[in-house]
């Protein structure tokens, strides 16, 4: 006879239950991992038009997970832009892009912040209303919202960047400020060679 520690002494139906929940959230976990594939995923961009994930394939991605209150947050996006700018710099077609996913705020006061106190104009990702949630939803568009997709991607703090190559797969995630010391290695692990010159 089988022998199953206590907490695993369920009658037959119930461990198949947690068996499969665990297998489940392995799983879950294993998705958001490095190595792993990028999870699609439709937020509003600052014109309230959709955007997704797959809007970037084919170029090497950063997401980067922000919020207006967070002070290394912004003080980390100018150093981000200036890097991305940087690799853009001369190139017909980007070496890199960068998407930001602004955490749960109100997306007018998000998107004020960005363009008048940081004067950053890149693409971000904000948070959809309820109402633009159901509006879209009679298009048949399924918009997630900001925890939806830290949810996904297992954000535990902010900032969060996470560096998805150009098929699509996470190469690198870095909770925390992003040094420049430490950028080069992380872009080389999506194929960008970059080196600290930022005057």
């Amino acid at each position: 006879m089988a022998y199953y520690p206590p907490m695993l002494r369920f009658v037959p139906f119930q461990r198949g239950l947690f068996l499969i929940s665990l297998l489940l959230l392995l799983g879950f976990g294993f998705a958001q991992g490095v190595g792993s594939e990028a999870l699609n995923f439709t937020l509003l961009d600052a014109d309230t038009n959709p955007i997704r994930l797959s809007d970037f394939s084919g170029t090497p991605l950063i997401l980067n997970f922000w919020a207006s209150w967070c002070p290394p947050c912004v003080e980390e996006l100018p150093f981000l832009v200036k890097v991305v700018n940087q690799l853009n710099e001369n190139q017909i077609e980007p070496r890199v892009q960068v998407l930001l996913i602004n955490n749960s705020e109100d997306a007018e006061v998000a998107k004020a912040f960005l363009h008048t106190d940081l004067a950053i104009d890149v693409p971000v990702a904000l948070e959809p209303s309820r109402d633009q949630i159901a509006s879209f939803k009679q298009e048949n568009i399924d918009l997630n919202t900001s925890l939806d997709v830290a949810k996904a991607y297992r954000v535990r703090g902010l900032p969060t960047s996470i560096f998805i190559d150009s098929k699509g797969i996470i190469q690198a995630v870095k909770v925390g400020f992003l040094l420049p010391v430490e950028m080069p290695a992380l872009l080389s692990t999506i194929g960008l060679d970059w080196q600290p010159n930022l005057e």
